[in-house]
């Protein structure tokens, strides 16, 4: 049923043009509750990804996994789902706050896959949540992060996944959206 959703969706994305789809890897739930093993939902996963890939060959759509905390989070163990797979269309997307809550290096999940990294989402946290806060709203340590990206000659858009940052007030929003934009600014001015 997941596999049948997600091929209708990827035929979405594709009618819509969009290059980049976003999934994460299915099962974790599973892992949480005790219901599978690592290996397990490792298989699952391939078996998945790989009837995707199958089904979006011969499209511009390139499915972009993504880092889930600690478990199926790590860039090794994304490189090897998709070497499992073995799919041009495979590739990354690299959620900054997801790596850093589950205390990964995320400049190391930014290099790892280079060139297969098609997609981010940018967000910060303090690591007791997934707070989706603005960099350096919590405590990500932005400047190597800025530095993996500008190694690999990221080309993709920083997404950002800032939903914590909420406010009813209209215009403390806009001047919060301004703020963001300038501290972007900054941050690839300064970390040349």
């Amino acid at each position: 049923r997941q596999i049948d959703i997600a091929r209708r969706w990827l035929d979405a994305v594709d009618r819509l043009g969009i290059v980049n789809a976003v999934i994460h890897p299915g099962g974790l739930g599973r892992l949480r509750r005790g219901e599978a093993s690592d290996e397990e939902v490792i298989a699952d996963n391939v078996d998945a990804y790989a009837r995707l890939a199958a089904h979006i060959k011969g499209t511009e759509v390139r499915l972009c996994v993504e880092n889930m905390s600690a478990r199926l989070g790590t860039a090794e163990e994304l490189w090897a789902l998709a070497r499992a797979v073995d799919s041009p269309q495979i590739g990354f997307c690299l959620d900054t706050g997801h790596g850093h809550l589950g205390g990964l290096s995320v400049p190391h999940i930014v290099l790892k896959p280079g060139e297969r990294l098609w997609a981010s989402h940018i967000a910060d946290n303090d690591t007791s949540g997934d707070q989706h806060l603005f960099p350096y709203g919590g405590t990500i340590d932005w400047p190597p992060v800025v530095e993996a990206y500008r190694q690999i000659d990221y080309q993709g858009l920083w997404n950002l996944e800032v939903g914590g940052e909420r406010n009813d007030s209209r215009m403390i929003r806009d001047l919060r959206l301004r703020y963001v934009a300038s501290v972007l600014d900054w941050m690839w001015q300064v970390y040349l």
